[in-house]
């Protein structure tokens, strides 16, 4: 059964490499957004400036018995075109250390730079979670705050952005600004009428402190334009973004056999009759933990649903057989989905099919010593030929582990730790063959001399 609602808000590889990541932290960079003022306050350092250069920093070190060239991380030396927070000279060196969080810093570029430095060291670097970023319409709330702040003002500012997403602009992957849009803001007996510019950016400095009602001139079948609250706090920043759209959506829950949700699987959504695969770029959305999932700009026409409909047998992103939905093992029994222009599809729950059978591999982590290191991270991947790797696990306070690998097939293991002074430090890589009660496996990470 397919249900209808036009109330469901609109939700916006790895390359061999030839250098080894050394000194690169197991855990990935996850933060959530900060405003201008936030990124001012934690900043050491703030300026707009160009990238001259970036420079690769090596070293030669013995891994698995090979001398292998490991990167240190890269240095991005800049031009700086104007200071908002601190001072120096007009070159600036910034330090990144093969992070997630890093910087991808592109020579030739100028970018707005939230600065931090290194305790011990005193080098200066900058990373994803500052609001750094390249310059670029969307950098201007904080071009406009900036000075402000530079010349002792404490502003209240409420700023944000409007787009429009058409199936021609998603197929460009860039979404449309609405230049020229009236934005009305009310609330605490005020009332302001904004516009737009080219780029769909607003902003004003013009409210006092208080509850508002934020609504645009949008007209015509839009999803995304509905009316939204802010609260403006003194000497702070709020943002919002009206993103919009004339296309419909499509969401639902995965389910398994059991009816039990499952979380982190990738759901493929195709067209009727076309091959698994066919497409350059499938288009796919990963299910959260509560196996919940949502395709929120859908072109409009008919379109099917599957996870892992190549019958790829993979631990990390496919254990389920062939699956289409509803409750279909067979492409040509799979439902045929019919998504209209502004509409949001609620899907009844996608039963997947059987999961491919697997045995368990357990064992410890621990240090030369004999200590158990809990939170380290083990990774499993198949060995001889063949390629699949699991998601890795970590392990519990006693330092074990569980994965899950398929039957009769030999995997490697290794196991990645924070070491002592904040740098990665691994274990040997040891082969297994995964069969049933198979002897717990020992690995053992090696802490720096």
């Amino acid at each position: 059964m397919i249900r209808h609602s036009f109330s469901v808000a609109l939700i916006l590889a790895l390359v061999g490499l030839t250098l080894i990541p050394w000194g690169q932290s197991a855990r990935a960079c996850s933060c959530p957004l900060i405003e201008p003022d936030v990124a001012y306050q934690q900043a050491f350092l703030i300026f707009t400036g160009k990238v001259e250069k970036v420079t690769e920093l090596t070293r030669e070190i013995v891994h698995d018995g090979k001398a292998l060239l490991s990167s240190d991380g890269r240095v991005a030396h800049l031009t700086v075109e104007e200071y908002f927070k601190g001072g120096g000279g007009t070159e600036i060196e910034l330090r990144g250390g093969n992070t997630s969080c890093d910087i991808n810093f592109e020579g030739g570029k100028r970018y707005i730079i939230y600065a931090s430095q290194d305790a011990q060291t005193g080098a200066l670097g900058a990373f994803s979670c500052s609001r750094t970023q390249p310059l670029t319409d969307y950098t201007k709330a904080d071009l406009s705050y900036l000075p402000r702040v530079k010349r002792g003002e404490r502003p209240t500012m409420l700023y944000g952005f409007a787009f429009k997403n058409t199936a021609d602009t998603a197929k460009r992957g860039e979404p449309e600004p609405l230049g020229n849009l009236m934005v009305t803001v009310e609330g605490e007996g005020n009332r302001l009428e904004l516009r737009t510019d080219a780029s769909g950016y607003f902003e004003t400095y013009d409210l006092p402190p208080g509850n508002y009602h934020v609504r645009t001139g949008v007209t015509g079948k839009l999803r995304g334009a509905e009316e939204k609250t802010v609260e403006l706090k003194s000497g702070s920043v709020a943002s919002m973004i009206f993103r919009t759209t004339t296309m419909g959506s499509l969401n639902g829950r995965v389910i398994d056999q059991e009816g039990q949700p499952v979380g982190e699987i990738m759901v493929e959504l195709s067209f009727p009759g076309e091959t698994p695969g066919a497409r350059k770029i499938p288009n796919y959305q990963t299910t959260d933990e509560d196996g919940r999932f949502i395709f929120s700009e859908v072109q409009a026409g008919r379109h099917v649903l599957a996870v892992n409909p190549r019958g790829r047998r993979s631990l990390y992103g496919a254990p389920f057989l062939p699956s289409y939905y509803p409750n279909a093992a067979m492409s040509g029994e799979a439902q045929v989905i019919t998504v209209t222009d502004g509409v949001a599809v609620e899907l009844d729950d996608f039963v997947l099919q059987k999961r491919y059978p697997t045995v368990a591999v357990s064992g410890m982590v621990i240090t030369s010593n004999g200590k158990p290191i809990p939170g380290a991270y083990v990774y499993l991947d198949q060995s001889g030929g063949g390629w699949d790797a699991a998601k890795a696990v970590q392990t519990d306070v006693d330092g074990h582990f569980v994965q899950q690998a398929y039957e009769g097939v030999t995997y490697r293991l290794h196991a990645i730790a924070d070491g002592p002074t904040g740098v990665a430090i691994e274990s040997d890589r040891i082969e297994v063959v995964a069969v049933k009660n198979v002897a717990p496996v020992r690995l053992v990470v090696k802490l720096p001399k």
